[in-house]
């Protein structure tokens, strides 16, 4: 079987934030790296598919994966009294309105400015996902939440365009979402002070 190379790409990037994805899960500083890795080559891949939201999506989660790398200490990386940050209601429905805003705002300017195939679902996906990735490098812990929302939505959506290693790898992360969601709360219930 001969593979493309945007065939090539797909595959590194979904096995590079696969990876990353598992390491922060447990949680692991080196993560951030493969995120980053993934984060470079999912741009590459969907300027070429014309999902314009979900390519500049890609551009912040390089850029919060870079931030993520720096941001997490090392007794994150050891995983020594890590305790995930649980955020005040205020500040996750203060989070949640800015997003819905935002994304209506984000389709609207996909739809009408850019030759993207699917706007209003870009719009939303891209703008909820870097919600979730932002608050996963805070180490929020509801993080895990939004991306089990943002993942399964993706998943079909991406399998929907054409890009079935993409829709496999954001349904193998809807499952470490939920995974995550479980240990997390495990080092939350171990290490609060």
């Amino acid at each position: 079987m001969d593979l493309t190379f945007l065939q090539i790409v797909e595959i590194i990037a979904a096995l590079t934030a696969a990876i990353g994805a598992t390491l922060i899960m447990f949680p692991r500083r080196s993560g951030w790296a493969f995120l980053l890795v993934s984060g470079l080559l999912y741009i590459l891949l969907f300027a070429y598919n014309k999902l314009y939201a979900t390519l500049l999506l890609q551009m912040g989660f390089a850029s919060l994966s870079f931030y993520g790398l720096i941001n997490w200490s090392k007794n994150v990386e050891k995983a020594v009294n890590f305790c995930p940050v649980i955020p005040s209601f205020k500040i996750v429905l203060r989070d949640l309105l800015f997003a819905a805003v935002g994304s209506f705002f984000w389709a609207e300017i996909l739809a009408h400015f850019t030759d993207d195939p699917h706007p209003y679902i870009d719009g939303l996906l891209s703008i909820y996902a870097m919600l979730a990735q932002y608050w996963m490098s805070r180490a929020f812990f509801c993080h895990w939440i939004l991306w089990l929302f943002a993942d399964s939505a993706y998943a079909s959506f991406l399998f929907f365009c054409h890009l079935p290693l993409s829709a496999l790898l954001y349904a193998y992360l809807a499952l470490l979402s939920i995974v995550g969601l479980i240990h997390w709360n495990n080092l939350r219930k171990k290490n609060r002070v």
